[in-house]
């Protein structure tokens, strides 16, 4: 399950789903098989349709790039929040620095 809108605070990151899949509060979010963070609250959009997913992550083990993605895996029973940080070859998104926690809130898209 892709993601849609990705929404950055802080440590804090908003993704809108189509769906949730298995995901509840406590699902890890990885980058590779990294650690990076934790589902806290997912809220269903009625109006949309959709299911925002927050998370709480790692400030300085995520940085996005062109081409990031937020995808919905089931890893052998066990329901994760994959992120495909994007080309590494391209700069990380200035948004996306989380250096000092201090981060303009912005909506974007990963292309």
């Amino acid at each position: 399950v892709p993601a849609e809108v990705l929404r950055l605070v802080g440590r804090r990151v908003e993704v809108v789903f189509d769906a949730a899949g298995g995901m509840d509060e406590g699902t890890e979010v990885r980058v590779g098989e990294r650690t990076i963070g934790r589902v806290t609250r997912l809220e269903f959009l009625p109006a949309r349709g959709m299911v925002l997913v927050e998370m709480d992550v790692l400030p300085r083990r995520f940085r996005l790039h062109p081409g990031f993605a937020f995808v919905v895996r089931d890893r052998g029973g066990a329901w994760i929040v994959d992120v495909d940080p994007g080309d590494p070859t391209a700069p990380p998104l200035p948004w996306a620095r989380f250096e000092g926690g201090n981060v303009e809130e912005d909506v974007l898209r990963s292309n």
